[in-house]
C-alpha cells in the first residue's frame, strides 16, 4: 500500500513539474522557458524567437538574461555558485525515521532565477524545478498544490539565496527504503549564467546520500 501511494504521489508531481505552463503563447519540450514567459508575460521577450526559445534549452538562457537586464541590473555574466548543499533530519518522525530536510545555499552577483534537480531515482522520483521566489518557490499554485499533496514543502529565502526543501514522510522513507539518494544540481540565475549542467555532469555538482 505503501509503495502504491508513492506512485501515485510521484505522477501527481511529474504531470506538474513536466507539463508546460498553460499561460505562455508558446509550448515546447523546454518546460522552464515557457513557464518563466508565462509568468513574467510576453512583454518579456519578443514574438521573433519566443517560440525558439521554448523549444530549445539555450533559448532559456536567452530569455533570462534578456529578463535580468530589463529589471535594470546590468548584464552579469558570472555563474553562481554554491556555498553549502546539506541533508538533515528534520522534526516529524516517518515510518523509517526522521523526515529529510535539503538545503541548497547558492550564491549569484545578481538575483538567483531556479534551482533544478535530477536525482538517481527517476523515474520513482521525478525531476524538479523550483525558483528564485519568496513568495511561491514551487512555480505556480498548481505545483504547489502537487508539492503539498506529497507532504513535501519548499521555501526561498532571497537575502541568503538558499532553497530549503522538506521532503516529508513518504518520500523520506522511499529514499531510506531505497539505500539513499543521488542528487544533481544546477543553478540558473536571471541572467541565464548557470552553475552545473544536466548534460555534462561533474563532481562538484553531484551530491551523494547513503541512508
Amino acid at each position: 500500500m505503501k509503495r502504491v501511494l508513492i506512485v501515485l504521489l510521484v505522477a501527481a508531481l511529474a504531470m506538474v513539474f513536466m507539463a508546460p505552463v498553460a499561460s505562455a503563447k508558446h509550448h515546447g519540450p523546454n518546460v522552464d522557458i515557457c513557464h518563466f514567459a508565462g509568468h513574467h508575460g510576453d512583454a518579456a521577450i519578443t514574438d521573433a524567437y519566443t517560440a525558439e526559445m521554448c523549444e530549445d534549452y539555450g533559448g532559456k538562457v536567452l530569455n533570462v538574461r534578456r529578463v535580468g537586464a530589463e529589471k535594470g541590473h546590468g548584464v552579469d555574466t558570472t555563474a553562481p555558485t554554491l556555498d553549502e548543499v546539506s541533508l538533515a533530519d528534520g522534526d516529524v518522525t516517518c515510518a523509517l525515521g526522521m523526515d529529510l530536510v535539503w538545503t541548497v545555499d547558492a550564491f549569484d552577483n545578481s538575483d538567483l532565477f531556479e534551482l533544478e534537480v535530477d536525482n538517481s531515482l527517476e523515474p520513482d522520483v521525478p525531476q524538479f524545478t523550483v525558483y528564485a521566489d519568496t513568495e511561491n518557490p514551487y512555480g505556480d499554485d498548481e505545483a504547489k498544490a502537487a508539492w503539498e499533496a506529497a507532504g513535501a514543502t519548499v521555501t526561498y529565502n532571497a537575502g541568503t539565496q538558499t532553497w530549503v526543501i522538506g521532503f516529508g514522510c513518504d518520500f523520506s522513507d522511499f529514499f531510506r527504503s531505497q539505500g539513499g539518494i543521488t542528487f544533481y544540481i544546477e543553478v540558473v540565475d536571471e541572467f541565464g549564467n548557470q552553475f552545473g549542467d544536466m548534460f555534462d555532469v561533474t563532481p562538484d555538482m553531484t551530491f551523494a546520500y547513503v541512508l
